[in-house]
């Protein structure tokens, strides 16, 4: 932010002059003039190139300054939404719904000088049993219902949007005996994929009343435990157990909640070659030094793989998720015991900065798959990308050339945004 006011003198030079005119009689007006000269004479170019930089706290942030940059945040903000909300099991209708139902029953205006109305007790028996229906049905999630009443409330906002991810995840299911009985006996498995929704809380039950009355007290939604407290775990709800198969190769958890963590299963499975972790799984992995010695290829969020791969020979790696590549992530990742030869970027967001970065670390990929907006593509000046794709390498956003050795193969999958024709 700090560049912004140098910026500004730089681009409206001409009006340099008379700021420093006044700066001799009116220091203060000077002062004002020269902010403003910063913050209002920008082009919208500029100022969407400056804050493309920004991580979506600072843009909050930014959009307080003026009315102007505040349009501009707005447009980066919204233009990718993505939402990751947990579905209590126990989670209730909002009590509007039951309020206004019951109005609908109350008997208002129905012209009955005795006050009683056979139709509106027989809807107030009604309301009842759909009351009683709502509340073991869950409520839309905090979060995705004020981002949608939002975008419903300014229409303009709603234009910008170009990506809307929504994710809702339960906390709990009814009957898991099938998974604690059934996967622990396929001694003989070879590729096992496990995809259950659940999010990385767990489910304790309401413990059973006690012969003296006391109060039943409420289930709780708490963090699963720590692998420090292995004690912490015995009243909690297990998915399944931690399991160990011999023959396993291939591993791939989607949304198993936060019990077992996936630290025990690894740790029980040396031969592991490949593993796959969805996007809900965005922390880091603690495993020891001979955990999974000869694992070959991974796929999951950067903060994961960073943990991962460290020490071990992983040369394929497709990263996932929503969250950008820092530098700290590649440094990490780049220090694997071999060199990472294949990098998949296709399934999460990628700018040109993440790809220099990239160029820094992983020095030996050979094969790289990314997939970038051809408007962003454009404002950067990349447009050669379609008649070769060896001149995005060394496109006018680059110095020099990225120091890629190896490099064989680059794969680009462009989408294309459309413009809105006007109705005249």
């Amino acid at each position: 932010m700090s560049l912004l006011p140098s910026l500004g003198y730089y681009h409206s030079s001409r009006d340099f002059t008379t700021a420093t005119t006044r700066k001799t009689s009116l220091p203060s007006s000077a002062g004002r003039s020269s902010n403003n000269l910063g913050r209002n004479n920008l082009p919208n170019e500029i100022l969407n190139a400056i804050f493309d930089y920004l991580s979506s706290d600072t843009l909050t942030c930014v959009a307080l300054v003026s009315r102007r940059w505040c349009a501009n945040a707005d447009r980066l903000l919204y233009s990718a939404i993505t939402i990751n909300e947990v579905l209590p099991r126990a989670s209730l209708c909002p009590p509007a719904t039951a309020t206004t139902t019951a109005g609908v029953g109350a008997g208002y205006g129905n012209g009955n000088d005795n006050g009683y109305d056979g139709a509106a007790a027989t809807s107030t028996a009604g309301t009842k049993l759909i009351r009683n229906n709502l509340r073991t049905m869950p409520a839309v999630p905090a979060i995705t219902l004020r981002c949608c009443e939002t975008l419903s409330s300014h229409p303009h906002l709603a234009k910008y949007v170009r990506r809307f991810h929504v994710r809702w995840q339960t906390d709990s299911v009814e009957s898991p005996n099938i998974t604690k009985t059934l996967v622990p006996t396929l001694v003989h498995l070879y590729s096992l994929e496990l995809s259950f929704g659940l999010s990385e809380y767990i489910y304790i039950p309401s413990p059973s009343p006690s012969p003296t009355p006391t109060p039943t007290p409420t289930p709780l939604l708490v963090p699963s435990p720590s692998l420090s407290s292995p004690s912490s775990s015995s009243n909690t709800f297990f998915l399944f157990p931690p399991f160990c198969l011999p023959s396993l190769r291939n591993l791939a958890l989607h949304g198993t909640g936060g019990e077992p963590p996936p630290e025990l299963v690894l740790r029980n499975h040396p031969t592991l070659l490949h593993l796959k972790l969805g996007d809900c799984y965005h922390r880091p992995i603690r495993l020891q030094p001979a955990d999974i010695p000869h694992l070959r290829s991974f796929r999951g969020c950067p903060t994961t793989a960073a943990s991962i791969l460290p020490g071990r020979p992983v040369q394929v790696l497709s990263l996932v998720g929503y969250e950008f590549v820092t530098e700290e992530n590649l440094a990490c990742i780049a220090a694997g015991s071999l060199p990472v030869r294949s990098l998949d970027l296709s399934s999460m967001c990628v700018t040109p900065n993440v790809l220099r970065n990239v160029s820094r670390h992983l020095s030996h990929v050979e094969w790289l798959k990314v997939r970038l907006a051809l408007r962003h593509a454009l404002h950067y000046a990349l447009s050669g990308i379609v008649r070769s794709h060896f001149n995005f390498f060394c496109s006018p956003l680059f110095p020099s050339p990225l120091p890629i050795p190896f490099f064989q193969a680059l794969i680009i999958q462009p989408y294309y945004v459309k413009k809105k024709k006007k109705l005249t």
